[in-house]
C-alpha cells in the first residue's frame, strides 16, 4: 500500500512538465563543480557553482544519469561523479602515512580507469562533438599528476576544503551541460533498457501488477533525506539476511518488483524528502512526509493541492506568512482553517471539495535501512475531523491578547524543557514528538510523558502559561473521553466551572485565590519580589493537607490588611464548602486538575478586572 501511494505519486507528478520529478534512468544529484573542457579534451577550467545560502555554499541539484548507491568496491557514476573518479583527484589525509597513503592514491586512479572505461563504452557509439570532447579529455588525462595540472593546482585549496566533490562536463562556448545534450540522454535511456531486460528474473510486479515485468534483484537507488539515517542513503526494501527469506527466494526477489516501479517509488520519496513543504523533521526521531492523492490538473487546482499540505504542516510547526497574499483559490482552504480551529462543523461543499486522499508516513534509521514508524491514508475530510478534535481539546481560555495562540506540536514540544537549554530540541526526548503526533493522527491518548514534563517543568518554574495548560487540558480531556471518565469531564472545561465539586481542582482555585488575596495586600504584583505561589505552589500541588493549613493562616494576615478582605474571604468559604479534610497527597492526574483549576481561577478573575476597567 505504502509503495503504490508512493509510485502512483511519482506517475502524477511524471505527467506534469514543471514539477521537475526525475524521468526513469534519471536522477538528482548535488553539484558543486564544472568541468569546462575544449574541443580536443584538454581542460580549461574548473567552475565552482555552490550557492550562498547563509554563511556556507551549497551544491546545487541537478537532474542527472541515474545513480546508484555507491558499495564499499568501485562503481563509476555517467558523467556526473565525485572528482576521484573523473580527474583522479586526492585530498591528502594527514592521518594515513606510509602503505595506507599510496593505497589511497593508487584507489583513485583506479576509479578512475573504471570511470574511464564507462565513458569510452558509453560515448563511443556517439558522433558527436560533446561525447567525443569527453571521450578525447579520459584519452589524455594523466591522474596520477592529478594536483599538479595547472588547472587544478589554482583550485586545490578549494577542492581540499570541500567534502562534496561532485563535478559534471562541459563543452567550452556551449550553454549546457554534456549530460543535457538530447542524443547522448537517449543513448543513454536505450542502454539502460538494454541493461534491464537482461534482468535476472521476470515476474508480475507487487507494485503495479504488470505481468512479465523484469525484476530488481536489489533496490539501488537509496532513500536520502531521513533524519539520522546514513548520508549516502539507505534502503526502504532490502533483504540480506537467511532469515528474511522464504519459499527458496534471495534477495528483493521475496517481494518481486519490476525496475520501473523500484525507480518511481524510490524517487517519489526522495521528492518528498528534499521538499520543505512535504517534509516534517522536528517530530522527534521521526522524519514526516505527507502528500495530497491524485493529482489534479488546471483551474488553481495544483495552487489547492498546496493549500492543502500547507494547512496540514500548519498544525505542527509555524509557517512563514507573506504579507498581501490573497489567493482567490486559497478561499476554501482558509474557510476550512478557521472552521477547524474554532472547532465548527464544516459545511457540505467544504466536505465534498476535500475528498482527495491524503498520505503521512513517518520514517526513522535503522543502521543501512529505513524503518517505517508510521503510516496513515485518508482523506482531507477525515483528516479535518482529527485536527478538530485535536483542536477542541486544545481549547483553553486566555486573554483576548493571547487568542491568536494557536499550540502547534513545536511549540508544545518546547513547553517540556528549559528555555535556556543550549540545544533545545536535543533536550527533548526523541520518540516524544513521534508519539504526539502519532496521538493526533489516529485519535490515541496524548503521550503520558507529555503530561508529566509539563506538570514537572511548571514546578519547576512556577509558570502556567495558556499553552502549558492547554496540554494539561488536552491530555486530562482525551482521557476522560477515551475512558468514559465523567467526573473528570466536569473539570476539563474551556472556562472555569465554579459548580464542579472536585477537591484537587477546586484546590487549585482556591491557591489562586490566596495569591490574589496576597498582591492585593501588598497593592500589585509588582509590589511583591515573590509570592506564595514562588514558594508554595509545587508542594501544595504535591500535599496540600502540608501547605494549605499554613497559607489560610497566611490569608488571614492579607485579608485583614487588603480593601478586598471580606471579597476574598467569602471566595475562599464557597471554594472550601464541602471540602471535610484536606487530602494528604495527589497523584500526577490529580496534580494537573489542581493546575487547571489554578489556571482557570486566574484567568476569570483576569477578565473580571477587564471588565470593571472597561466599565
Amino acid at each position: 500500500m505504502i509503495l503504490q501511494a508512493l509510485y502512483q505519486r511519482y506517475i502524477d507528478l511524471s505527467q506534469d512538465p514543471g514539477s521537475g520529478i526525475s524521468k526513469r534512468f534519471f536522477s538528482m544529484a548535488d553539484v558543486a563543480f564544472v568541468l569546462e573542457i575544449e574541443l580536443d579534451g584538454s581542460l580549461s577550467r574548473i567552475l565552482d557553482i555552490r550557492e550562498q545560502k547563509g554563511k556556507r555554499l551549497v551544491p546545487v541539484k541537478m537532474n542527472v544519469p541515474e545513480q546508484g548507491a555507491k558499495s564499499s568496491g568501485i562503481k563509476p557514476f555517467f558523467l556526473c561523479d565525485k572528482l576521484e573518479y573523473l580527474i583522479g583527484y586526492v585530498t591528502p589525509d594527514d592521518k594515513l602515512s606510509g602503505k595506507k597513503r599510496e593505497k589511497q592514491w593508487a584507489d583513485a586512479i583506479e576509479k578512475f580507469k573504471s570511470s574511464k572505461q564507462l565513458h569510452l563504452e558509453g560515448l563511443t557509439p556517439i558522433h558527436d562533438e560533446e561525447s567525443q570532447a569527453v571521450i578525447r579529455f579520459y584519452e589524455r588525462w594523466d591522474p596520477e599528476h592529478a594536483r599538479e595540472h595547472q588547472i587544478v593546482a589554482q583550485m586545490v585549496e578549494i577542492l581540499d576544503k570541500t567534502t562534496n566533490q561532485v563535478a559534471i562536463f562541459k563543452l567550452k562556448g556551449h550553454h549546457h551541460y554534456v549530460h543535457d545534450r538530447e542524443c547522448i540522454r537517449q543513448n543513454w535511456i536505450r542502454n539502460k533498457e538494454k541493461e534491464s531486460l537482461q534482468a535476472d528474473k521476470v515476474g508480475q510486479c507487487i507494485i503495479t501488477g504488470a505481468e512479465e515485468r523484469p525484476l530488481a534483484r536489489i533496490h539501488e537507488m537509496k532513500i536520502k533525506g531521513v533524519k539520522n539515517a546514513q548520508s549516502s542513503g539507505a534502503s526502504l526494501v532490502s533483504f540480506n539476511i537467511s532469515a528474511f527469506e522464504s519459499y527458496g527466494k534471495e534477495k528483493s526477489f521475496n517481494a518481486p518488483t519490476s525496475d520501473e516501479a523500484v525507480f518511481g517509488y524510490t524517487t517519489a520519496l526522495n521528492q518528498l524528502l528534499a521538499s520543505e513543504r512535504n517534509r516534517l523533521t522536528n517530530m522527534g526521531d521521526m522524519t514526516i512526509v505527507y502528500w495530497s492523492g491524485t493529482r489534479e490538473q488546471g483551474n488553481g487546482q495544483d495552487e489547492i493541492q498546496e493549500e492543502k499540505e500547507d494547512f496540514f504542516k500548519s498544525f505542527f510547526v509555524d509557517l512563514p506568512t507573506e504579507e498581501g497574499e490573497n489567493k482567490e483559490q486559497d478561499q476554501l482552504l482558509h474557510d476550512i482553517w478557521l472552521r477547524v480551529r474554532n472547532g465548527d462543523e464544516l459545511t457540505t461543499t467544504m466536505t465534498d471539495a476535500l475528498n482527495a486522499p491524503f498520505y503521512v508516513l513517518g520514517l526513522s534509521p535503522n543502521n543501512a535501512r529505513i524503518g517505517i514508524r508510521f503510516f496513515w491514508q485518508g482523506n482531507m475530510t477525515k483528516l479535518m475531523e482529527q485536527f478538530s478534535k485535536h483542536v477542541q481539546d486544545l481549547a483553553i481560555a486566555r486573554l483576548p491578547a493571547a487568542q491568536d495562540l494557536f499550540p502547534t506540536v513545536t511549540r508544545i514540544l518546547l513547553e517540556t524543557v528549559r528555555k535556556d537549554a543550549k540545544d533545545v530540541w536535543k533536550s527533548i526526548p526523541p520518540s516524544l514528538g513521534g508519539h504526539l503526533f502519532r496521538s493526533i493522527m489516529e485519535g490515541t491518548l496524548y503521550p503520558y510523558p507529555l503530561f508529566t514534563a509539563v506538570l514537572n517543568r511548571i514546578k519547576v518554574e512556577g509558570e502556567i502559561n495558556p499553552i502549558r495548560a492547554a496540554i494539561i487540558k488536552a491530555y486530562l480531556a482525551r482521557y476522560a473521553r477515551i475512558h468514559k471518565n465523567l467526573s473528570l469531564e466536569e473539570v476539563v472545561t474551556v472556562e472555569l466551572n465554579s459548580a464542579t465539586q472536585d477537591v484537587p481542582y477546586r484546590l487549585g482555585r482556591l491557591f489562586a485565590v490566596l495569591e490574589k488575596a496576597q498582591t492585593d495586600a501588598a497593592g500589585g504584583y509588582n509590589k511583591l519580589n515573590s509570592t506564595i505561589k514562588d514558594r508554595y505552589f509545587a508542594s501544595a500541588a504535591g500535599t496540600p493537607g502540608n501547605v494549605f493549613p499554613v497559607l489560610l493562616k497566611l490569608a488571614q494576615h492579607h485579608m485583614s490588611k487588603s480593601d478586598y478582605g471580606s471579597f476574598r474571604d467569602r471566595e475562599i468559604q464557597n471554594i472550601m464548602a464541602g471540602i471535610d479534610q484536606l487530602p494528604s497527597h495527589l497523584n500526577l492526574q490529580q496534580q494537573g486538575v489542581f493546575m487547571l483549576g489554578y489556571y482557570h481561577q486566574k484567568q476569570s478573575m483576569f477578565k473580571k478586572g477587564e471588565k470593571k476597567n472597561e466599565e
